[in-house]
């Protein structure tokens, strides 16, 4: 009980301290980000935040901007500060930005609470009698409306006297490589249509799995086997250099 006192205060410190110093977790920026190379820059304080243009990389390009890599991924439209944050980290002095949205999506999703044990205790000539119910895990299904957006962040960096350019600073190189809204968004619905072969059990049991779990892997398998021919050769094309999850 003492150990779980001692726990018990240091995650509530530690939520506390997350409070007051500010806490932002990086999420699907630094989950999908495509490092331009294996270079390694001193962490920056300050980050600009400029929204995309070919006309704005022009002039980042002319002012002497290289770039550190790139975030590529379709979801929920996610906060930059997440961006921001992978920014410092990594050394670069300004982000731009992109967002498109790609449609609405509809669907339902299971939530699973483990339901404790329980214990009666009944009166009888003879004495109490205790009657035991294991504990069990309960399902329950919630709707959800989700507007999906294909967002991408370049990461830029101001090279300071003595340092090197890393092994690839030619933005367009990055930007022509990069995945296109296109190819996102229809790998997104491959991968969707994929999912629907699956039963509601094996959705529900991919949810609490590892992506890298030899049960994930089979059931995924079994999903993208459901298409067609050309589907699966397309799929793992754009899988290759997209990653949105399964």
């Amino acid at each position: 009980m003492k150990n779980y006192h001692h726990q018990l205060c240091a995650g509530l410190l530690a939520v506390l301290g997350c409070f007051l110093v500010g806490c932002v977790q990086t999420g699907s920026f630094d989950k999908f980000f495509h490092p331009a190379s294996a270079s390694v820059f001193a962490k920056t304080k300050r980050v600009e935040v400029y929204a995309y243009s070919a006309e704005v990389l022009q002039r980042l390009l002319s002012q002497g901007y290289v770039s550190l890599g790139y975030s590529a991924f379709n979801g929920a439209m996610e906060n930059t500060d997440g961006a921001v944050t992978l920014a410092k980290r990594i050394g670069a002095d300004m982000i731009l930005v992109e967002a498109h949205r790609t449609g609405t999506e509809h669907g339902v999703t299971q939530y699973q609470a483990y339901v404790g044990p329980t214990m009666e205790v009944y009166d009888t000539d003879s004495g109490p009698f205790t009657v035991t119910t294991p504990g069990y895990f309960d399902y329950s299904e919630v709707p959800y409306i989700l507007e999906r957006y294909d967002q991408t962040v370049f990461f830029l960096r101001k090279l300071r006297p003595g340092e090197q350019p890393p092994a690839n600073p030619q933005l367009q190189r990055e930007t022509s490589s990069r995945p296109s809204a296109k190819d996102v968004a229809f790998l997104a619905q491959l991968t969707k249509k994929a999912a629907s072969t699956l039963s509601r059990e094996e959705r529900s049991e991919m949810d609490f799995l590892s992506r890298k779990s030899p049960r994930y892997l089979t059931l995924k398998e079994k999903a993208i086997n459901s298409l067609t021919v050309e589907e699966r050769e397309t799929y793992r094309k754009l899988s290759a250099k997209i990653d949105i999850g399964f």
